[in-house]
């Protein structure tokens, strides 16, 4: 699994200030009982901000406002971790225990009355790199479905095993990948919208789109075992060698104990610039997960761990559309031969399956 490092530390100029969490009394005032001011708070901070990734150091001040106390003491934390602490009105604070994403570091300060208050510095985390370039090529063209609305793929002991989409028209199937002819298929209620699709001890679990719920199949005879629920939308599944892992179209991969199915953990997923929003289909090759990003042609490989995309295709031109006149949707859809080291790729209503090849972009 890859890991990136920078050598420098970057302390960008950026400022902003934040005002102290204090108590929020809503209720109306009787009308016989003056109104009760709001408390003053007697401090304020500021933290430097920009692009910040775990490698960085956030400078954070502590004002006081006016002359009536002083600071005794600042303590800055990440959740219960305490990163910093000073009896100086300026801290510094490294940032490598913070995952990617949107965090909330909390500083408490302490003062010489007796006094406490405490306050909210929001932050973005970002890859501390860019992610790698990679182009493909096509190695075999094999016959896809074409009514398939392909949500989730993967491959197992030979086989294709496919999730479709559309109310209606979802399905769990068994497809021969050499003739594109589905050997096996049961459907799903008509209230659900197939979605993403994963294998774990001889069992497919398959999500649906709205509903949250989830089917776990015996992967021979497509017999239902169980259901399970989840809080937020489905959208794809993988497995890796310990826990499934999904998407909901956000920025969050969810972590599934594979038995439970209860949620383990989460990663927001950034690049060097921005999160990644609307990941789609999953897989997991060598290591890192890959998804297709909704409405387009790229696949980004994210790295578990720290949801740092590390690298990207762009499959454009992959199929000819020119000339097709049957009903077509966006790219979605990898499986991994693991044996083989085989990758395939097709799409929402594609005709046709590639097996194809990465190759990385020369800079």
């Amino acid at each position: 699994m890859r890991k990136f490092f920078l050598t420098t530390t970057l302390i960008p100029a950026l400022v902003i200030m934040l005002g102290s969490c204090g108590p929020n009394n809503s209720s109306k005032e009787s009308a016989s009982q003056p109104a009760a001011s709001k408390p003053t708070s007697l401090t304020s901070i500021s933290g430097s901000q920009g692009p910040l990734t775990p490698q960085s150091t956030l400078e954070i001040s502590v004002s006081i406002n006016g002359d009536s106390v002083q600071l005794d003491s600042a303590v800055i934390f990440f959740e219960s971790v305490r990163l910093a602490s000073s009896q100086a009105t300026s801290l510094s604070a490294p940032l490598a225990l913070l995952p990617l994403g949107k965090q909330t570091l909390t500083a408490k300060l302490f003062l010489n009355n007796g006094g406490t208050e405490q306050h909210a510095l929001p932050l973005t985390l970002l890859a501390e790199t860019p992610p790698e370039k990679f182009d493909f090529r096509k190695l075999e063209t094999y016959t896809h479905d074409p009514d398939a609305y392909t949500q989730g793929l993967l491959y197992h002991g030979g086989f294709l095993y496919e999730s479709t989409g559309t109310r209606g028209e979802s399905t769990l199937r068994k497809v021969d990948i050499l003739t594109g002819k589905v050997l096996q298929q049961t459907p799903l209620d008509s209230r659900y919208f197939g979605e993403g699709l994963a294998f774990w001890d001889n069992s497919l679990i398959q999500l649906t789109w709205t509903s949250n719920i989830g089917f776990v199949y015996d992967i021979e005879s497509f017999a239902q075992k169980r259901t399970f629920n989840y809080p937020t939308e489905g959208w794809g599944l993988a497995s890796t060698d310990t826990e499934l892992v999904m998407s909901d179209g956000t920025e969050y991969l969810y972590f599934l104990d594979p038995v439970t199915l209860a949620e383990t953990r989460r990663i927001q997923v950034y690049n060097h610039q921005e999160k990644i929003l609307y990941l789609n289909e999953l897989e997991v090759v060598g290591g890192l997960i890959y998804a297709n990003v909704y409405q387009t042609d790229v696949i980004v490989m994210i790295d578990p761990a720290s949801g740092a995309v590390v690298g990207d295709v762009s499959l454009e031109g992959i199929f000819n559309k020119q000339g097709y006149s049957r009903r077509l949707d966006v790219l979605n859809g990898i499986a991994w031969d693991e044996k083989g080291k085989r990758l395939f790729v097709t799409g929402k209503w594609w005709p046709k399956l590639y097996q194809i090849e990465l190759f990385k972009i020369q800079s």
